[in-house]
Order: C-alpha cells, then structure tokens, then sequence
C-alpha cells in the first residue's frame, strides 16, 4: 500500500481550529514575550514581524532566508517569524524586537472571560462601595 500524506494535510488541518487571528502593532519598543506571559501566563503564538539581533559568536546561524538582490543572492535573517521557531532562536542567544504579527488566540477566550469576570467583581466592588442597589440587565 502507499499512503499520500501531503493529499491528507488539508482534511486534518479543517479539524484544528486556532480561532480567528488577532493582529496587533507595537507601538513601543519593550519586551512583548515577557509582558504578554506575565498577563496571560501563556507565550504568545502566532507569527510576527520582528528585528533580529544575532548573537557575534554563532558558527552555523539556524535563521536563514536567501534573497535575490541586485548584486546576486544574500542569506539574511527572516523579517516575519513563527513564534515556536523564535523561542528556540532565542535558546541559541538570538534576540528579537517584535514589531508587529498576529496571534492566533484560541487560548484568548478564556482570557476574554476572565476579563468579563474581572469586570463584574469591579463592578459589585463599586456598588458596594457606593451603597446603590445592584442593577444587571
């Protein structure tokens, strides 16, 4: 028997639902990885356009993207990343500046309840504190 793995790609990936891409722009320079793991205790997954500062003492660089110039082909380092392959980056001394991308947020809708939830104790905090009756509608 011979199997077509590449035919079955497609009907796999309809059954592996990230959610609706979430696009985001930094409008600051600072560390997106660690704040977003500090608020939503998750990394951040997706892709992301960022500048890459590689480390002076690599041999062999794992981050390679061939490139047609005017003067012939250059290797560069990628502008668009995976976020998976840019935390093992990171593990050979790589550092990264995201700039922008878009993070594929399954995991968002628990957070999105969390905050709904943040905001109703917020909510019972302050007519508790301002002695009016509750009112939901």
């Amino acid at each position: 028997y011979c199997y077509d793995v590449n035919s079955l790609y497609p009907f796999v990936m309809s059954k592996f639902d990230m959610g609706k891409p979430i696009y985001f722009k930094c409008l600051r320079s600072f560390d997106f990885v660690s704040y977003f793991t500090k608020v939503y205790n998750k990394k951040p997954f997706g892709f992301f356009r960022v500048e890459v500062t590689a480390p002076d003492n690599i041999i062999h660089p794992i981050l390679q993207v061939k490139v047609n110039t005017k003067n012939g082909v250059r290797t560069m380092s990628p502008t668009v990343i995976f976020s998976e392959e840019m935390y093992n980056a990171e593990g050979y001394g790589y550092k990264f500046n995201i700039l922008e991308g878009y993070l594929f947020a399954l995991f968002l809708i628990n957070i999105l309840n969390l905050l709904l939830n943040f905001i109703l104790i917020e909510y019972i905090l302050y007519m508790i504190l301002s002695n009016k009756p509750f009112t939901f509608s």
